[in-house]
């Protein structure tokens, strides 16, 4: 009898163990595949506080024009990228309490299915540091952009470190910083700092740059991040060279996608190796002509023409030989920039500039998920 109920004890033990493990299983830091296939997320959409749709659009949503704010719309997000392989989210982070983070607070945080994705902070440094009048940069000789930065990133731990879905590299909490190119002065000494305030609450973060750009390419800035991206390399100089179609950027980004690979593994500052991973970044498409009047657009001619974006990423992630196999995609729902893979409506012509309906996570699902 004894041992009959032993069986029924640790059995019952097993099963609880089961639950528990199945609950927590979505919100590791690793799957089972290779790759990890992250995109930028914007949670700024609908509401009466700055509600971004009458700033117009490129496409039209699949689920219409949403908001951001509402657990059920996020849910659907989830479920969408589950099924085609998108496994996190980088949320755009523009302030405390600033109505997007009330609307990711309100809806993303709330979301039933949160488990199944991982997301981390996409730190919106042009809205949060930039001086405004010339040329974006963020000058860290003035001490009041220095606290600033120090103080967004103590809260963003203290606020998002701990959530169980919290994307995670090597145990490691990852923050992503947008046009890290503009940083100015003396930023090693706040990265320093930022770093020992986030380690003294019991993480060690880390932290990718936006820092790769057609052009220029500033090794010192890169080395002050765990990883260097990408997160739009289509820029004016690139239009003004004729490249207008997604697979002519394509080809013109093949090689420097292996320059970076390269100068980053062999990075040496100071006299000291300091080589840091190099996680490519892509787009399907640039479409900000309505948001910004004017004819500059990169189009996708086909759907293949975007799986040969995708697939020159993964490409450059399996001949990496060691680090971590990671592409950020521009963007889950960056609908102003027409750089959305979020499905649109369908029915119509889809290329070039079309509503691409699913055409663009059926890219993405058939490279990373063959």
């Amino acid at each position: 009898m004894k041992r009959q109920t032993l069986s029924i004890t640790l059995f019952l033990i097993f099963i609880f163990a089961s639950l528990l493990i199945s609950e927590f299983l979505p919100a590791l830091e690793q799957k089972s595949g290779p790759y990890t296939v992250a995109a930028y997320y914007y949670p700024w959409y609908g509401g009466s506080d700055n509600p971004h749709w009458p700033m117009g659009v490129a496409h039209t949503p699949w689920i219409g024009y949403y908001y951001s704010g509402n657990p059920s719309v996020v849910k659907q997000q989830i479920d969408l990228a589950n099924r085609y392989g998108v496994d996190v989210f980088a949320i755009s982070w523009s302030g405390i309490d600033s109505a997007s983070e009330k609307k990711f607070k309100a809806g993303f945080l709330n979301a039933p299915n949160l488990s199944q994705i991982r997301f981390c902070i996409f730190y919106e440094t042009l809205i949060r540091l930039a001086e405004r009048g010339g040329e974006a940069h963020y000058d860290f000789n003035n001490a009041s952009t220095k606290q600033k930065f120090i103080s967004d990133l103590t809260y963003i731990a203290k606020t998002y470190f701990n959530n169980p879905s919290y994307f995670k590299i090597q145990g490691r909490p990852v923050v992503v910083f947008y046009f890290a190119s503009g940083f100015y002065g003396e930023f090693p000494p706040a990265f320093l700092e930022v770093r020992q305030q986030i380690r003294a609450m019991g993480w060690n973060p880390y932290f990718i740059g936006d820092s790769l750009y057609y052009g220029k390419n500033d090794l010192y800035l890169a080395s002050q991040f765990d990883a260097a991206t990408s997160y739009n390399l289509y820029s004016t100089g690139l239009a003004e060279q004729g490249i207008r179609t997604t697979g002519d950027l394509t080809s013109s980004l093949r090689p420097l996608f292996w320059n970076f690979q390269d100068q980053l593994k062999n990075l040496v500052v100071d006299g000291k190796k300091s080589a840091i991973d190099y996680q490519p970044g892509v787009i399907p498409q640039f479409d900000a002509r309505v948001r910004r009047g004017n004819d500059q657009a990169l189009l996708a001619q086909s759907k293949d023409e975007v799986k040969q974006m995708f697939q020159m990423a993964k490409d450059t992630l399996d001949a990496k030989p060691s680090g971590q196999k990671i592409v950020w995609i521009t963007s889950w729902n960056e609908w102003h920039e027409g750089t959305a893979i979020e499905p649109t409506e369908t029915g119509g012509k889809k290329y070039p500039g079309g509503n691409y309906g699913f055409d663009f996570l059926e890219a993405l699902s058939e490279v990373f998920q063959p």
